[in-house]
């Protein structure tokens, strides 16, 4: 019997292996890094890894733009950025509420958490329902992620961080 529960556990290891997001960052502008998604459907092939994500290396440290699909894509991107700057993390900013851009958000939970009030609200509206819905399209690349609800509400206008002017745009 022993013999039977090692051979299935051996045989599911190479799945869970297989549930691992190969971020690229590539370098778009002085500091500026894009991690570019698939162009397919959320699907579990892509682990929900239909999102562009970005990061920008600033004097104070680096602002990573949304945090991608899910708390393992979170994890994987601090971990790309790990390869490329020592500088810590000091915001993440939300650029809308869609669950690619934001369920990644657990990964950060220990800096600001930016967005403007239209995101927050509708993340705090829609956030379980469409983390129900990933985990129905992706299933195990979900593992553990939670909605985590932005820390601080931001303003329409220009935003600077460690010498970069960025412009917050209230689309909707």
């Amino acid at each position: 019997m022993r013999w039977i529960l090692l051979l299935l556990l051996c045989l599911g290891l190479p799945a869970q292996a297989d549930l691992a997001y190969r971020l690229t960052p590539r370098q778009i502008a002085e500091g500026t890094w894009l991690l570019e998604g698939s162009t397919d459907n959320f699907a579990k092939a892509n682990g929900g890894n239909v999102v562009n994500t970005a990061f920008i290396v600033t004097d104070s440290g680096v602002v990573v733009i949304d945090s991608g699909p899910s708390k393992g894509y979170g994890e994987a991107l601090r971990k790309a950025i790990a390869t490329l700057t020592d500088k810590p993390v000091v915001e993440v900013l939300l650029t809308h509420h869609h669950p690619d851009h934001v369920l990644g958000n657990q990964a950060f939970a220990d800096v600001p958490i930016g967005a403007l009030a239209g995101t927050r609200d509708l993340l705090r509206q829609q956030g379980d329902a469409m983390a129900e819905n990933m985990y129905r399209l992706v299933g195990d690349w979900m593992r553990g992620t939670e909605v985590v609800l932005p820390t601080r509400l931001l303003q329409p206008g220009v935003h600077e961080v460690g010498g970069h002017r960025l412009r917050l745009l209230g689309l909707g």
